[in-house]
């Protein structure tokens, strides 16, 4: 590794020997050891030979290279962005968070244990997201409730953020569906397969949704059949309450009287 400074700056500029031409290195810490990647240093990164030309691994090439989060591009994440990591909106200006740490003194404590400090730290699993995201799920914004029953994993694989494409994606279902069903469908699609068990330990089998629509439907439906009650036209039982089976002589909640 070669170091030298620039006349017009006290930054150095950091030069990889073991690379043709010598290439300036994009960093300008004096103690970068070249062998390894030159974003993280990570003892386990080393660098393939030939180095690559970017000198990275393949894992920092999609992280924030500010705080090392998952990003979908290896770009600044919308949190050091100062964007809402839901809605990528810009954030409200908020106080640093060592302001909002508040240190009890044991004479002021009300538990009657008045022998250490108690301390209270403010929320922080939220700071990354503006006002509005925060409340989406009691929201009036159809697209922000359903943006906020998206599970954490998967926004997590997603580069901590969704994608512009799944936004558009939703807009274009909430033409066809309702918040309510969107929201079930996520919790049957996405929540119950994240949260499932590995397959050697499985013992019930997610319900089959409808495929009527043109598959849009969605609707859980039982075996044998392929399609709800109302994608197959099933005419409305005396009781107003569902659609029976045809075959069947009333629905189960009137067979019982």
């Amino acid at each position: 590794m070669s170091t030298f400074l620039r006349p017009s700056s006290d930054r150095a500029v950091i030069r990889c020997d073991q690379c043709p031409g010598r290439p300036a290195l994009p960093t300008h810490r004096e103690e970068t050891d070249t062998r390894r990647c030159v974003r993280c240093q990570g003892e386990l990164r080393g660098l393939p030979r030939p180095h690559p030309e970017d000198h990275l691994r393949s894992v920092c090439r999609r992280e924030c290279p500010s705080c090392q989060a998952l990003t979908f591009n290896g770009e600044r994440c919308r949190t050091c962005r100062d964007r809402c990591r839901t809605c990528s909106g810009p954030l409200p200006k908020r106080p640093e968070y060592a302001a909002g740490i508040t240190h009890v003194e044991p004479e002021k404590r009300k538990d009657r244990r008045r022998k250490w400090v108690r301390t209270y730290f403010p929320r922080s699993w939220d700071r990354d997201q503006c006002d509005a995201c925060q409340t989406a799920a009691s929201a009036k914004d159809p697209l922000r409730a359903v943006l906020a029953a998206l599970p954490d994993k998967l926004v997590l694989a997603c580069g901590g953020g969704v994608p512009p494409a799944v936004i558009d994606l939703i807009h274009d279902e909430l033409q066809r569906h309702t918040l309510v069903r969107l929201a079930a469908r996520i919790e049957r699609r996405l929540v119950a397969e994240l949260g499932r068990p590995p397959p050697q330990t499985r013992r019930r089998r997610a319900p089959r949704e409808c495929a009527g629509r043109g598959g849009t439907c969605g609707r859980p439906v039982t075996s044998p059949h392929t399609q709800c009650p109302e994608c197959l036209d099933w005419p409305w039982c005396v009781c107003r309450r569902c659609r029976p089976n045809p075959e069947q002589a009333a629905c189960p909640a009137c067979s019982t009287r």
